[in-house]
């Protein structure tokens, strides 16, 4: 607690319901002026030098201030506000209270701005072409894995077609032969 002889803001010069940022600069001021090393020798401007420093000490910290406000029986600091100030018309409530906003206008386009639509819509058309392509060549990759002709039992081929059962496969294509069967015995 302070003691009851300090008036904190009459020491500093500023009114109580003056902000943090008023404080700081009052406080400043003063220390710049008040200084010991500005005023060697007076003792007077170092006391009150003291003082100011204390006064500062206490309104400076936000906390400390609050305490020392309700200690005293002041107003303390301004309050903060939030949100919009009042329209000044309080006795009509609904739609009417408050004025239509009006919507603004476009902004004109400029060269810079169509430019930089056009540098969008390029880079949209990259892109979907890039898609397309990779789509494309993915789909290509499936049907040709799908397609493949892999090593083909005899039960899957039908009997009588090239490559099947019953045909051979010559330097001219595909012939009709016969399989003979060996049986060891």
């Amino acid at each position: 607690m302070e003691p009851p002889d300090l008036d904190a803001y009459a020491t500093l010069g500023v009114d109580e319901r003056a902000s943090a940022e008023e404080i700081r600069r009052a406080y400043r001021r003063l220390a710049r002026a008040l200084h010991p090393d500005a005023n060697p020798g007076d003792a007077a401007a170092a006391e009150r030098f003291r003082r100011v420093a204390r006064a500062y000490g206490v309104l400076g910290d936000p906390l400390r201030r609050l305490r020392y406000d309700r200690a005293r029986g002041g107003a303390g600091p301004r309050a903060a506000r939030y949100g919009p100030p009042p329209s000044g018309n309080t006795v009509v409530r609904g739609p009417r209270a408050h004025p239509a906003h009006r919507s603004r206008p476009a902004a004109p386009p400029t060269p810079r701005r169509d430019r930089d639509e056009w540098r969008f819509l390029a880079g949209v058309a990259r892109w979907a072409a890039v898609a397309v392509v990779s789509t494309l060549l993915a789909l290509a990759i499936v049907a040709a894995v799908l397609s493949a002709e892999g090593p083909r039992s005899p039960v899957d081929d039908p009997v009588g077609s090239p490559g099947g059962t019953g045909f051979c496969r010559t330097v001219d294509g595909w012939v009709a032969c016969r399989l003979v069967e060996v049986r060891g015995g």
